[in-house]
This record gives C-alpha cells, structure tokens and sequence, in this order.
C-alpha cells in the first residue's frame, strides 16, 4: 500500500514538462502498481528502471552548478523521488551525490580557467560553479588536481 500511495502522490504532481527520463520513470511505476492491483508480483526493478533517471540527473546536476544550495534533498524533490533511491542511483554509478557534485564543478572550474575565461577572476570562476566559500574552493581544487587554481592558470593546464 505504500508503494501505491507514493506513485500515485508522484503521478498527481507529474510535470507536464517532465523530460523523457521522468515519464519512464512514472510510467513504470503506473505498471507496478497495475501489477499490485491485479495481483500479480512486482518484480523489484523500480530501483533498476528508476536508473533510467540518470541521464535526466547528470543534466539537472549541470543545470544547478551555479547553485551554492543546490543538494540532494533539492535534486531528489526535482525528480519527485526519495533521497534513497537519489543515493541508490548514484551508487551504482559508484559514487555518492556529493562526490559527483564537486568533480562536476572542479571540472567546470578548470575548464574555464583555461578556456576564454581567463579574464575573469578565480574568485568569479568559483563563484560561478557553486562555491561561496572561497578557501574551500581552493583546498578541494588543490586535493583534485594538485595545484592550485592561479597556479593551474599560470602554467597553461600542463600540470
């Protein structure tokens, strides 16, 4: 009964925007619930159709950079699904929310410190990919790639 009391709560607030990845999503769990009604068994594939979702994640992730609140109660309420099963997906593609969120934007910043951006200050660039903590920023892109930011943008992306 629970199971068809959240799908139906997820159904009442589908987006008519949903992406593909949602639809999938709701349609399978309209399927499963077909199945709870007549009877039948539901196979546990929820978790396995829900990782049909993760295209649809990498891209909500990408969207929200910027976002210095952006976090996982922010990404699963955006898909109409429990942190669990946020967790569960990004723990089959080994590894967590948080992990996956700040290589994106240590990669971002990266890029844009050796792309065009390079007028633009590290402080902006940070800014920009979601940090507002500005030591923090240095000390996380330091532990990824063993320089820091200035010294990054110095040597041209040779290190």
């Amino acid at each position: 009964m629970p199971l068809l009391r959240m799908s139906l709560a997820q159904l009442s607030r589908a987006d008519p925007m949903a992406s593909d990845g949602e639809l999938e999503y709701l349609g399978d769990s309209i399927e499963s619930l077909v199945h709870l009604i007549i009877g039948g068994e539901v196979a546990d594939d929820q978790t396995n159709s829900a990782h049909r979702l993760w295209p649809a994640i990498v891209r909500e992730v990408e969207r929200n950079l910027p976002n210095g609140d952006f976090n996982l109660e922010r990404l699963a309420f955006s898909f109409r699904a429990s942190e669990r099963l946020i967790q569960k997906i990004f723990a089959a593609h080994h590894t967590t929310f948080s992990e996956y969120l700040a290589d994106k934007r240590l990669s971002a910043a990266a890029n844009l410190m050796l792309s065009g951006q390079r007028g633009q200050s590290i402080e902006a660039i940070a800014y920009w990919v979601g940090y507002r903590d500005l030591s923090a920023f240095y000390r996380a892109f330091k532990r990824k790639y063993g320089v820091t930011p200035a010294g990054l943008r110095n040597c041209g992306g040779t290190a």
